[in-house]
């Protein structure tokens, strides 16, 4: 099957790969939940609901692209990106939903820094994400 999407993790000047930080946080379970949302999504040629959405209704996360990721226990994944151009989704950061609000608090600050990290030449990389 032809696939559309490649998935990129996100990385600062100095290389850190800054998405793989949060991820390595992740059970194993957990990243498997991701990885099988990802191998969904890259043969998929339009995102939408209900893996992918933009965050709506106002707060600190508004205007942000998520993929919303089943996990055990009823817990929920969060994992903000940015699309670039040529099918390439990269990959910005996470957090678990619980009780209505995102662990780590600050999240989509977060993801909001790194979306302008990413705009900015020479401030970042991209590098693709390993299974």
């Amino acid at each position: 099957m032809f696939t559309r999407w490649t998935f990129y993790d996100i990385c600062n000047a100095q290389e850190t790969n800054l998405f793989g930080g949060w991820f390595d946080t992740l059970t194993p379970m957990e990243r498997a939940r991701v990885h099988a949302m990802l191998d969904l999504l890259k043969h998929k040629e339009v995102l939408g609901p209900p893996q992918a959405r933009k965050w709506k209704g106002g707060g600190e996360c508004e205007g942000l692209r998520y993929l919303r990721v089943s996990a055990p226990d009823r817990m929920e994944i969060r994992v903000f990106y940015e699309c670039l151009p040529n099918w390439k989704m990269v990959l910005l950061c996470g957090a678990q939903k619980k009780s209505n609000r995102l662990v780590p608090e600050g999240a989509c600050q977060t993801a909001k820094e790194l979306k302008k990290l990413l705009s900015t030449p020479g401030h970042s990389k991209i590098i693709e994400h390993e299974r």
